[in-house]
């Protein structure tokens, strides 16, 4: 069995992103310190895949199911604070900080992902690994600044698990190992 899915998210601007809360002393609270002009941000997802099924592979009664997928998730207009001098707004505070909202530039999370169960009437096993890559096209801080790494992504993942079953007593016992890249 193969699968698709394609989605589309709109992220709408929130108040606390738009306006300031006026401070005593804050030199950025003002109307040039508001995000009136924030875009929405766009999430687009495609997840493509398959999960086959196999029965009686080594036994009468065991079964053998897989699933993989390879995904591709682009985020446009992504609302984000300000922060750093690089800014081309030139806005600085004392601190040399910008700190209102924006949309920075946009970024990509692609990878692919990979299951197996297996399980007969007295053992079972599972096999998981995950891996992903992202890039974002110029810098949170600096639009005019080269490429740089997205910063929420998953390190590369590899999970095992063996176990034991006993029918009697509907019980089940194993060892499962996280194995993360650096």
């Amino acid at each position: 069995m193969s699968f698709l899915s394609v989605g589309l998210i709109l992220s709408a601007r929130v108040i606390d992103e738009v306006y300031l809360v006026h401070r005593k002393g804050a030199s950025h609270a003002k109307p040039s310190g508001t995000s009136r002009d924030l875009r929405a941000e766009r999430d687009n997802t495609l997840n493509i895949g398959a999960k086959p099924r196999r029965d009686d592979i080594v036994a009468q009664g065991d079964v053998l199911m897989r699933r993989s997928s390879v995904f591709n998730n682009h985020v446009g207009n992504p609302v984000t604070r300000r922060f750093g001098s690089a800014n081309p707004a030139e806005l600085h505070t004392k601190t040399g900080a910008v700190p209102f909202y924006w949309n920075a530039p946009s970024h990509y999370a692609r990878g692919v992902e990979f299951e197996a169960h297996y399980e007969n009437d007295f053992m079972f096993s599972d096999l998981g690994f995950t891996s992903m890559t992202g890039k974002r096209r110029e810098a949170v801080n600096h639009i005019h600044g080269p490429d740089t790494h997205v910063n929420h992504l998953m390190p590369t993942t590899l999970i095992v698990t063996l176990g034991r079953g006993i029918p009697e007593g509907d019980i089940d016992f194993g060892w499962t190992a996280t194995f993360v890249a650096a």
